[in-house]
């Protein structure tokens, strides 16, 4: 018996001196991407997500996720794949936190990637609109408004109306 609580006794204390902080996580998935090992890097942003779900660096984590599927870092998906998921993870950033810095990008991003990526213009409407209601005050607002009006318009024909509305002004 002496021996059971001896070898447990071991095992507790050798799990605790190996258990790695959020700190760690954080920073390990940071230089991997700074290196760019994306594929490690958000290996290991989605491990201190479910490690830590309340870790301080949880919404810069969904963050950076959520930039490196919208950047197609992750060659084994298709591109629509890629975005799908950059948007589950914007969408989680606005859902959790809402006051967040990064919560207005991330819902502009989502309608930007509806507009520009997917073609889902009716998609991309509501999420530029409901950017404009919740944050008024953002300065992305005034592109919001130009991709609202400029939806299905190829890119050249944007940027050559954009072109002419700047020269009159």
């Amino acid at each position: 018996m002496q021996r059971i609580i001896i070898v447990l006794i071991i095992l507790v204390i050798s799990n605790g001196c190996n258990k790695v902080t959020d700190d760690e996580i954080y920073e390990n998935a940071k230089s991997k991407h700074e290196t760019g090992n994306y594929a490690e890097s958000l290996q290991e942003y989605e491990r201190l997500i479910k490690e830590f779900p309340s870790t301080k660096y949880k919404t810069q984590s969904l963050f950076e996720i959520a930039k490196m599927y919208h950047g197609q870092v992750i060659k084994s998906l298709t591109e629509e794949q890629n975005y799908l998921k950059a948007i589950d993870y914007y969408k989680m950033i606005i859902k959790e936190f809402p006051g967040s810095k990064e919560a207005p990008n991330s819902m502009f991003m989502i309608g930007f990637l509806f507009a520009n990526e997917l073609q889902e213009f009716d998609s991309a409407r509501f999420y530029y609109n409901r950017f404009l209601e919740v944050y008024p005050d953002d300065p992305m607002v005034v592109s919001a408004k130009a991709e609202i009006e400029n939806l299905g318009v190829p890119t050249e024909e944007f940027l050559e109306n954009l072109t002419k509305s700047n020269s009159e002004e």
